[in-house]
């Protein structure tokens, strides 16, 4: 079963917002843009036990809205698209992306850290990494946090032989190479609108706890996110005023989007 539903806006809308884009990055800010105020709604990915792709513009959170706005965006660009399959291409690059190799295979097939939905992207050619590049340094945490803190999530508390594939993932990660930017020392050299924003956290366990999308404007480096704070869509005016202040915030990952 999936659920989808547009509310923000009509297929033609949508085109018409491609139409009017002066190139892939610019599409990419109009629909993040044509979702703001869309209320902030966590856990709409874990209906019950039987995985499935879920797909809701009524509530987002950080990552739904990242993933939604990049399949809607692609799914503009493809020369094939007409008002009778832009739902199903939709939802084609919401499991492209969500899912490990694309392919929906279990709750273990999902692509629950950043960290892990980073690589597997890298791979398919969905985005590339240019953290490094523009003077990141080598993301060092040590994750674990799913595997020792069971209780918050429903299907590994009801089927606890998928622990071991969740350890199997962070062991994976804790021997990759992913690189931050320290908050610190953020600033909108070689970030343009439209790259993906990954938070990275000092939250012991985790690697990530937040994501969204670069905004250049008004020679400032804004960030267009889902904020569980806010409770809707919305744009932080200064991106690093925004990591200062959240003490948790380590520093940005940068990731530009392969439409």
């Amino acid at each position: 079963m999936i659920l989808f539903l547009i509310y923000i806006l009509s297929f033609f809308e949508f085109l018409e917002i491609k139409n009017n884009s002066e190139n892939n990055a610019d599409l990419i800010i109009k629909v993040a843009k044509s979702q703001l105020g869309t209320p902030y709604v966590g856990g709409t990915l874990d209906t019950g036990l039987t995985e499935k792709c879920v797909v809701n513009y009524e509530g987002l959170d950080c990552v739904t809205f990242v993933e939604n706005t990049l399949a809607i965006s692609k799914s503009l660009l493809n020369s094939e698209i007409n008002e009778n399959n832009f739902e199903e291409n939709i939802i084609n690059n919401i499991t492209n992306t969500r899912y490990r190799n694309g392919l929906i295979n279990g709750y273990l097939s999902r692509l629950h850290y950043t960290g892990d939905w980073i690589l597997d992207n890298i791979k398919k050619n969905n985005i590339t990494e240019i953290t490094q590049k523009i003077g990141g340094i080598k993301l060092d945490n040590n994750i674990n946090f799913m595997s020792t803190h069971t209780e918050y999530y429903m299907q590994l508390k009801e089927n606890p032989d998928l622990i071991n594939g969740i350890k199997r993932v962070e062991n994976y990660l804790n021997k990759s190479n992913l690189y931050y930017i320290p908050k610190e020392k953020i600033n909108k050299k070689g970030i343009n609108s439209g790259d993906i924003i990954c938070i990275a956290t000092n939250i012991k366990g985790l690697d990530y706890s937040h994501l969204g999308f670069a905004l250049i404007e008004d020679n400032k480096l804004k960030l267009i996110h889902a904020s569980s704070n806010k409770k809707k869509v919305v744009i932080e005016d200064d991106l690093k005023a925004y990591l200062m202040s959240v003490k948790n915030h380590k520093g940005i990952t940068v990731l530009r989007p392969n439409l």
